[in-house]
Parts: C-alpha cells; structure tokens; sequence
C-alpha cells in the first residue's frame, strides 16, 4: 500500500498558536482531494499524580464545548522544556501540589487525520502541595478514588487528554 501524495500546501491561518493549512492530496487511488490541516505551536503534557489518596484532579469549566468536567493537570511544554518539566509546572501552576517522581509513559497524537499535536502521558508517584490551586485552573481540587474516576468516565466528565491519561494509568 502507498502512501497518500501532498501535491501542494497553503496557508489559511497562522497564530502564535495554531496554523491551518489547506494541502491537495492524492489518494492511494488517484482520487485528489482539498483536505485542511491544523498545526499545533506547541505539544501538551497531562500527568495522573496517584498515590494511597487516589488520583490529583482539578474540576473546571471548558468554554469551547460550554460543560464542567474533572480532568489531571495539563499543559504546553514550552520550547527547550523537557516533558517531565512541563508536566510539573502545569501541576503546580493548575492545583498548587506538585508531583513526584514524574515519568513519562506514552506519547499520542489524538486527531491524526486532522492535526500533528502530540499529547505525552506522565505518571508520578504522588504529590506535594506547595501553592494554593489558580482559581482561573480550578473550581477545586480533589483526589479522587480510581473507582469514582471510572464512574466519571463512564459518565462522560472527563473527557480529553485527562480520560486518555486515565485510561492509560488507572485502568483494569
């Protein structure tokens, strides 16, 4: 099998953030098609702090789809910043605990056929609290047993890179 064929790319928008891109492709079949493509400026990073309490989540409202969800610590690495690093300021900088131990665990790119961010998992061992959480982060902060997390799965609030990174690191 062959790979699909880019005969051109053009830039639609561009931001310190994101830019969309219009690419012509050719199928492996010879069809040609105008298929948009968002570049991410920076990967993101979520870290599952776990330990005897259960597991660090914040619960905060996302205004894109307008819901109030729990979700782990996440954020941007920042240029030059190692995975681990980033995954412990976004913790302390969203909850005020900062994790121990962090680790990376996976490395995924959640909607491949429409963008190249890539999300890393971290675990850590547990946690710190070394500030107050950000109230911009965090309605409040819990640590919640591996059982009610599923329960808030299951029930849809969690969502993002938080249910990946629980999946990857709570589940059966």
């Amino acid at each position: 099998m062959s790979e699909w064929q880019v005969l051109s790319r053009r830039s639609v928008y561009l931001s310190d953030s994101v830019s969309l891109e219009l690419a012509e492709l050719e199928l492996t079949d010879g069809t040609r098609l105008e298929h948009h493509v968002i570049r991410s400026a920076f990967d993101l990073v979520a870290v599952v702090a776990r330990d005897e309490r259960g597991v660090l989540c914040l619960r905060r409202h996302r205004f894109i789809p307008d819901r109030w969800v729990w979700d782990v610590p996440a954020g941007k690495v920042e240029r030059g910043e190692s995975v681990v690093d980033a995954a412990v300021r976004a913790s302390v900088e969203e909850t005020g605990w900062r994790p121990d131990g962090a680790r990376v665990v996976a490395s995924y790119y959640p909607l491949p056929g429409l963008s190249d961010q890539k999300i890393s998992v971290c675990i850590a061992d547990t946690a710190q609290q070394v500030a107050a959480p950000n109230p911009n982060e965090a309605e409040r902060v819990e640590w919640l047993e591996p059982d009610r997390l599923r329960e808030l799965m299951q029930s849809g609030e969690v969502d993002g890179p938080s249910l990946v990174a629980l999946l990857w690191t709570i589940s059966d």
